[in-house]
């Protein structure tokens, strides 16, 4: 048994964190049979084909951040939607003008589909930056999401949650 000060610390710990586990394996217990239930009583009416019956085609901005960090493989994921109707805006704060000239490069690859958005100065920094796409470009689109410059985006991105954006009152953001 512990009878120093230092040993009842550790115990006290040893037993919180094994109380921490039992816990967090339940929790990770009830998110799979919630899945499981959700899967097998509700997800009919969430696929993709359900959804697109019941609603229209909003437009899209899809907000492309990046500051000298440019990928092109992750661009390619946005235009590649198979979406109907969207708009890739590349919110580009790059200094470097390499990264620049290849942005330029790509969005002159897609005309009509990319639009290269530079602003004045770099206040706020990444959530500047989308403020600046919101406020000032992407104001007929009803609705708009947000890529990073590292991130690949699934063909389907768009056509999947738009749908859901649509048909579900109770959903107002997807993260």
């Amino acid at each position: 048994f512990a009878s120093t000060t230092p040993e009842r610390m550790v115990l006290g710990f040893f037993i919180g964190f094994i109380n921490f586990a039992w816990l967090y394996g339940f929790y990770n217990v009830g998110v799979v049979l919630f899945a499981i239930y959700f899967r097998k009583f509700h997800s009919g009416q969430y696929t993709t084909t359900a959804i697109s019956k019941r609603f229209s085609i909003p437009p899209v901005a899809l907000l492309y951040t990046t500051c000298n960090d440019f990928v092109e493989e992750s661009a390619v994921s946005c235009v590649m939607q198979d979406y109907p109707d969207y708009k890739v805006y590349i919110l580009d704060d790059s200094s470097d003008s390499a990264c620049k000239a290849r942005i330029d490069a790509f969005a002159a690859k897609y005309p009509g589909k990319v639009i290269v958005v530079r602003r004045p100065d770099r206040a706020g920094f990444k959530a500047g930056n989308m403020n600046h796409g919101l406020t000032h470009l992407a104001k007929t689109e009803k609705y708009f999401a947000i890529a990073d410059a590292d991130e690949i985006l699934p063909e389907n991105f768009l056509s999947k949650l738009v749908p859901v954006m649509e048909t579900d009152e109770h959903c107002s953001f997807v993260q």
